[in-house]
């Protein structure tokens, strides 16, 4: 899975951290800067909007042109977010008015409920959960505000992507997750679910244990992962929710195959960012997560592939003692039959086989082809 890097862990901490913490963090940043101008820097790219706030709180010592950078990105993010707010509101306000359900996610939901100001939570997209009956209502009813199907989108599983006039994309989710293993069942999604007020309109998100779940496990798969935006948003998250229901997350964690992750991603926040996570609780779950199955393990190791961070060979180095070794050996040349039906689209039986036997000669022609 894709962590933070050692530098941007640095700018985290100076974004994340109260008072003396905070100014540790920023000077050690820049420190390891060497020279290299800030407002071109990648991490700070990442993390300009809260760095910007941070700074304001805590007198950072940058040069002007830094600042200068903060401050426009700053400004011409409260710009877009205008927009977008106006869009989500109306999005939000048809769905009720056409008697659709619909669960706010991601970074609509937290920005108006965890972090200080919206603003500081930059949204590319507005994502929406809705019943799977109810999708294909709701892409008609979404025509009237100049919303219509993406071309050139490959189609995923449960989700539906439409753009707005402005250029706003917006998903439509059936599900939480593209794992279809990770997947809650969605009448517990909505019974948890919470009333909360969205860009100006009340909706309903994610109760604050579902959200964290959906953070880290989208997290553990997507390279959207690199923004950095899962981290910002877990820290903000357990910091307004300190009276969180842990025994309903680590419950969840387990039934749904998040155990992994979810252990690999908390343990992070608690160890590198002091994320206010009780002791007993990451003990629970690192003990859980040292007992998972076979198929909690499946699930991860795909993740780390399809986020791009390792290849099978960097996989099978890397693996810390020969159970860990044996079970992404076992992974690449076979996998569970589950697996390749949500993984590789297999969707008749009567294939697998077939498939059984190609993945080695697969795999074999590759290192043969590498070694060239």
């Amino acid at each position: 899975m894709i962590l933070p890097t050692p530098e941007e862990r640095l700018l985290l901490r100076a974004c994340l951290l109260p008072g003396e913490f905070a100014v540790r963090g920023w000077d050690a940043w820049k420190a390891s800067r060497d020279g290299l101008r800030m407002e071109r820097d990648e991490s700070i790219r990442k993390l300009r909007l809260l760095v910007f706030r941070a700074s304001q709180s805590h007198g950072f010592q940058m040069d002007k042109e830094c600042r200068t950078f903060l401050r426009s990105a700053f400004l011409r993010e409260e710009l877009r977010n205008k927009v977008f707010r106006q869009i989500c509101r109306e999005v939000i306000l048809l769905l009720k008015r056409e008697g659709i359900p619909a669960i706010v996610l991601k970074g609509a939901a937290l920005a108006d409920s965890v972090y200080e100001i919206p603003v500081l939570r930059h949204c590319h997209d507005l994502e929406i959960l809705v019943r799977g009956e109810d999708q294909g209502r709701a892409v008609e009813q979404l025509n009237s505000l100049s919303f219509c199907r993406m071309k050139g989108v490959v189609a995923r599983a449960g989700i539906c992507v439409l753009r707005h006039g402005s250029g706003l994309p917006l998903q439509l989710h059936t599900q939480l997750f593209e794992v279809p293993v990770y997947n809650l069942p969605i009448p517990e999604l909505w019974e948890r679910s919470q009333r909360s007020m969205v860009a100006g309109s009340m909706a309903q998100i994610l109760s604050p244990a579902d959200n964290l779940l959906h953070i880290c496990g989208h997290a553990s798969y997507s390279s959207s992962c690199r923004s950095l935006h899962w981290v910002t948003d877990a820290c903000f998250l357990l910091q307004r929710h300190q009276d969180l229901d842990w025994d309903s997350l680590l419950s969840s964690a387990c039934r749904h195959h998040l155990i992994v992750p979810l252990s690999m991603l908390l343990g992070y926040l608690s160890r590198e960012l002091e994320a206010p996570i009780p002791m007993q609780f990451l003990n629970r779950l690192h003990f859980a997560a040292s007992r998972a199955g076979y198929r909690d393990r499946e699930a991860a190791m795909w993740g780390v592939v399809a986020q791009g961070c390792a290849d099978s060979q960097a996989m099978i180095r890397s693996a810390p003692n020969w159970r860990v070794r044996f079970s992404i050996i076992r992974w690449l040349l076979f996998p569970s039959p589950g697996y390749l039906r949500w993984a590789e689209h297999i969707h008749f039986t009567w294939l697998l086989p077939a498939y059984y036997l190609y993945r080695p000669l697969k795999f074999a022609l590759r290192r043969i082809r590498n070694a060239l």
